[in-house]
């Protein structure tokens, strides 16, 4: 065995110890690549669980915006509803183009005319019709 060895061949005692540490080599790899799945699948799961927290919240705040919004809707609506009542009804049953025409434009100023209207009882004054050739002074 000496002369293998000098010839630069293992013993056996060292092929067995190559052996051993080769298996070992092994295993920790093994266990290396096993560890990193595992890892993978901890991290894995703990972002799923994140993303599922995630749309819980989301779900959450669209449904509150929604019932806000819903609220704000019928708030707005009963607004409206109560500032038409304030309108007479015959300007509210009024197009909207004999509207303009009759308080020249200026919707602001007709509403406040109309009020002053309203609480006096006078009817808003129709204006006089266009000139033409037919209705033309002499």
């Amino acid at each position: 065995t000496n002369i293998n060895n000098k010839m630069g061949r293992p013993t056996r005692s060292q092929r067995k110890r190559a052996a051993e540490l080769t298996e070992n080599v092994m295993n920790a790899k093994t266990s290396a690549e096993e560890w990193d799945s595992n890892l993978n699948e901890n991290l894995q799961e703990h972002a799923d669980s994140i993303l599922e927290d995630i749309k819980v919240e989301v779900e959450a705040r669209c449904s509150k915006i929604q019932k806000e919004s819903d609220n704000m809707r019928t708030l707005l609506r009963n607004t409206l509803h109560c500032e038409m009542m304030k309108i007479p009804s015959a300007v509210r049953d009024m197009p909207l183009r004999q509207f303009l025409q009759e308080f020249d434009e200026d919707v602001s100023t007709a509403l406040k005319s109309l009020y002053n209207f309203h609480e006096q009882g006078i009817q808003p004054k129709k204006p006089a019709a266009p000139v033409s050739a037919n209705n033309m002074p002499l």
